[in-house]
C-alpha cells in the first residue's frame, strides 16, 4: 500500500508513487487502447496546464508492450516523444519519475547502464545500487546492459567496476 510514503511526499508525485506501489498494472495489451491512450496523453499536455492524472493513470497501469505502442503513436501523432513532452510539461521529482518509467519501457538496458554509471560516479560508490543492479540483472540481461554501458561511456562495465571498486567487493561483482 501507499501508506508508507504518505507524508514523505505530496501532490501528484505522491499519487504517482501510490499508483506504482499498488502494482495494478494490466497484463494484457490492447492496441485500440494504446491509440486511445496516445490521444489522451496528447490532449492532457495540450494547451494551458497539464492533466497529470492522465499521465499517472496511463504510465502506472498499462502493460509494457501497450506502452511501447502508445509511445510510438504519440510521437507519430504529435511529432515529439513522450519523454520530451514530459520534459516540457513537468518538473522536479514528478518529471524524473515519469521519465524513468518511460525509459524503463523504451530503453531499459540504457537506463540500467546510466544507473550503473551514476552509482560509480563522483566521490565514493553507491554500493547498494551497484549490487542491486549487478546481482539482480545478471541472470536476465547484464551482458546486454554491459554492451550498452560500453557504447554509452566507451569503457567496459568490467573495467569501470575494476577502477571504482576493490578487494572482495570488486571480485564479487566481476564473478
Amino acid at each position: 500500500s501507499g501508506d508508507a510514503i504518505k507524508g514523505d511526499v505530496s501532490g501528484d508525485f505522491e499519487k504517482l508513487l501510490v499508483s506504482l506501489l499498488q502494482a495494478d498494472r494490466d497484463t494484457e495489451g490492447d492496441l485500440e487502447q494504446a491509440a486511445a491512450d496516445a490521444a489522451e496523453l496528447a490532449a492532457a499536455a495540450d494547451g494551458w496546464g497539464t492533466d497529470e492524472s492522465v499521465f499517472n493513470k496511463i504510465l502506472a497501469t498499462r502493460p509494457p508492450r501497450q506502452l511501447n505502442v502508445t509511445f510510438r503513436l504519440f510521437e507519430k501523432d504529435t511529432g515529439k516523444s513522450v519523454v520530451s513532452c514530459i520534459e516540457s510539461e513537468f518538473s522536479g521529482h514528478m518529471q524524473d519519475a515519469l521519465i524513468t518509467i518511460c525509459e524503463s519501457f523504451l530503453n531499459s538496458h540504457e537506463l540500467y547502464a546510466s544507473m550503473l554509471k551514476a552509482s560509480m560516479s563522483g566521490p565514493g560508490t553507491d554500493d547498494d545500487q551497484l549490487i542491486r543492479i549487478v546481482v539482480g540483472r545478471a541472470p536476465i540481461d547484464l551482458m546486454t546492459i554491459g554492451v550498452c554501458f560500453h557504447r554509452q561511456y566507451e569503457v567496459s562495465l568490467a573495467d569501470a567496476i575494476k577502477s571504482d571498486c576493490n578487494g572482495d567487493f570488486k571480485d564479487f561483482l566481476l564473478a
